[in-house]
């Protein structure tokens, strides 16, 4: 069985974020909605929506490759991740993803501990921490694909490895598949 790709784990987990169920507005307390819209700043947003635009795109790169028999040229794949990107947030603009953010925010805190870190984003360190969430997600995933990138093919092995020990009957598939 050929070794699956490091960047299919991330693909993994952001999948499962966007597919989660819409929050309601109207079951949002307001203390959740006030921690969303102060954490979920226009620049946490983008880089949030940029990162999982770049996985996203991946996917949907890797068909088109297969389809062309060809691989997309870098600004190909650019423009291809910028129209991915675009067309999440237009689908789910930002005040949807605060109401979802909000809702799981409420399944974690308390109404007094929404407002108490309400209140510490509102002092000069929480706000910029918030200034710098953006930052630290861009940089922060680039920092785990390059982490991820050099462990590849060790990822890809064990993956592999166990995907056969865990699915016989799917590997099998596979290798029938990969034989013709």
């Amino acid at each position: 069985m050929r070794p699956i790709p490091a960047a299919l784990a991330t693909l993994t987990l952001a999948l499962a974020l966007l597919a989660a169920p819409p929050a309601r507005a109207q079951d949002v307390p307001p203390e959740a909605r006030d921690l969303a819209q102060l954490v979920f700043t226009p620049g946490s947003f983008d880089a949030i929506m940029t990162q999982a635009g770049k996985i996203g795109s991946q996917v949907v790169r890797a068909n088109l490759e297969g389809r062309l028999q060809r691989q997309l040229s870098p600004g190909e794949a650019t423009q291809l991740q910028a129209l991915f990107t675009r067309l999440m947030k237009e689908t789910a603009p930002k005040p949807e993803w605060e109401t979802l953010y909000a809702a799981l925010i409420a399944r974690h805190f308390s109404r007094d501990e929404m407002r108490d870190l309400a209140a510490f984003y509102r002092t000069p360190l929480g706000a910029k921490a918030i200034r710098l969430s953006g930052v630290l997600v861009t940089e922060g995933a680039a920092a785990g694909e390059r982490l991820m990138k050099s462990r590849e093919r060790e990822f890809g092995e064990g993956f592999g490895a166990e995907f056969s020990r865990e699915f016989p009957a799917l590997a099998r598939e596979l290798e029938r598949q990969q034989q013709r």
